[in-house]
């Protein structure tokens, strides 16, 4: 959405670091005017020192690309479908295809888009940890939300354990493939995971018929507190089986 900046509205951005919507916001006026309004007048105008503005022009008027592709990228509209694709590309690109910064960076520099957008790996690392934290904030409000909602169900839980460095415990429910669990813990033995289960299950309506995991111990040892009305039926299962 085009926005044009005048005295009325402009003492709020210059509190701030000029974003790249005001920016192209600043340059589309600036054209809008030029004729009536000399450099200094609109700058004084938007209250925007006159340095800056000359510098956001000689920054658009150096861009490598055709004038049609910098007019359009430096726009307003221009600027919002920009960071409409570079989210959408670093979301897919590192939450559900499993790449790093490093894929987004190559992604920007062989599209050309780094032209428009900083395409560092300290700027892309900045972003996506930021990103997380965003993603990690919504799942908890949705699952805030949702729960109270949630019909009451039985579930299976396959658990497993990573380091990265310290021990983190990990459970999902493997049909919906959600994550009910990623803790770290100093110990991974039958109590802690027990613990940190029931905890991880306390806002939900669900019952725990069944642990998937590997020969660990500890994930056994769950198993057993969690479902020990199953634990001798399962026995005479396995035992008919072999």
């Amino acid at each position: 959405m085009t926005k044009s900046i005048t005295k009325e509205d402009s003492g709020e951005a210059r509190n701030h670091r000029w974003g790249r919507d005001d920016v192209a916001a600043s340059l589309v006026y600036l054209e809008k005017v030029r004729i009536d309004k000399s450099q200094r007048q609109a700058a004084a105008e938007m209250e925007i020192p006159r340095t800056t503005l000359q510098y956001w022009l000689k920054r658009k008027g150096s861009l490598a690309e055709s004038p049609v592709v910098a007019a359009f990228f430096e726009s307003p509209d221009g600027v919002a479908f920009l960071h409409q694709v570079v989210v959408a590309a670093q979301f897919v690109m590192t939450q559900i295809a499993n790449g790093s910064a490093r894929i987004v960076c190559l992604f920007l520099e062989l599209s050309r888009l780094d032209k428009f957008v900083a395409g560092s790996y300290g700027v892309q690392h900045k972003v996506l940890v930021s990103m997380e934290k965003e993603i990690m904030a919504f799942g908890q409000e949705e699952r805030c939300r949702l729960a109270p909602k949630m019909e009451p169900k039985a579930i299976s839980i396959v658990e497993d354990e990573t380091f990265h460095p310290d021990i983190c415990l990990v459970g999902i429910e493997p049909i919906s493939n959600f994550i009910l669990l990623e803790q770290y813990a100093i110990q991974r033995d039958a109590k802690t995971w027990t613990d940190v289960v029931r905890v991880s299950l306390s806002d939900l309506p669900v019952r725990v018929f069944q642990v998937v995991s590997d020969e660990a111990k500890g994930q056994m040892g769950n198993f057993q507190r969690l479902c020990p009305r199953l634990k001798a039926s399962y026995i005479q299962v396995i035992n008919r089986l072999c």
